[in-house]
């Protein structure tokens, strides 16, 4: 059974981000670009969230209370996420030729690459020694580990679309609600572990999420890039 559990977290954090990279790079329009932007965006998301000046603001949301404490710093976090993708699909991609295939690549790229460095890398190296380590792994929380990175997976896709459509269009309000979206889901999942959710109903919340969001990515669609041919 837990040898089980951590193939599936495995193929989730590790064989689903590096096949889809396969994928993106042999694709004969090519978006392997698209995806090194998305991971770029994780790796300037983590770099700025470690800045001193981000910690000072967060510390000084303390004495507001908890709910402006939690909020407020994933606000800010969220605003320094969609404005890193933003800058990144400008200056790096060239957003004004940029449609629907291209705004998922870079979604997809944000989610693969988080998911390897906070739990794929972790399980690959239980995997390889699960003689010495299996017996040490919770099945439950493996499979949640693993089914919750697969949720996270619709949200980085629409928070990609909602950016990369205000970076093509100069509707900037459009990654101001992005931001908001991922303050708020980022603030109740934090929210509800800090007062006492079980593991289970926040994976249910994150599940009920990513089931919105994988909507609106089929809807999007239509409504964002009409004028493009994918």
């Amino acid at each position: 059974m837990n040898l089980i559990c951590c193939l599936f977290t495995l193929i989730v954090t590790v064989l689903i981000p590096a096949g889809g990279f396969i994928f993106l790079l042999d694709h004969e329009e090519g978006y392997s670009k698209q995806f090194f932007a998305g991971a770029a965006t994780y790796v300037a998301l983590y770099l700025f969230s470690v800045l001193p000046f981000l910690s000072q603001i967060s510390n000084s949301l303390v004495s507001s209370g908890l709910i402006a404490m939690i909020f407020g710093s994933a606000l800010l976090l969220g605003i320094v996420s969609e404005a890193a993708r933003l800058m990144i699909c400008r200056y790096y991609l060239g957003y004004r030729n940029m449609r629907y295939k291209d705004a998922l690549s870079v979604g997809f790229g944000h989610w693969a690459v988080e998911a390897l460095i906070t739990v794929g890398f972790n399980v690959f190296i239980i995997f390889l020694n699960f003689s010495q380590q299996g017996a040490m792994v919770d099945p439950f929380m493996m499979v949640m580990t693993g089914l919750e990175r697969l949720f996270v997976l619709p949200i980085m896709l629409l928070l990609s679309l909602l950016t990369i459509y205000s970076a093509r269009t100069g509707k900037y309000i459009t990654a101001g609600l992005a931001a908001v979206f991922h303050a708020i889901f980022n603030g109740t999942v934090t929210l509800l572990g800090v007062t006492g959710m079980s593991n289970i109903n926040i994976l249910i919340v994150t599940g009920l999420t990513a089931v919105f969001c994988l909507f609106w990515v089929f809807k999007l669609k239509k409504l964002l890039y009409e004028e493009g041919t994918n």
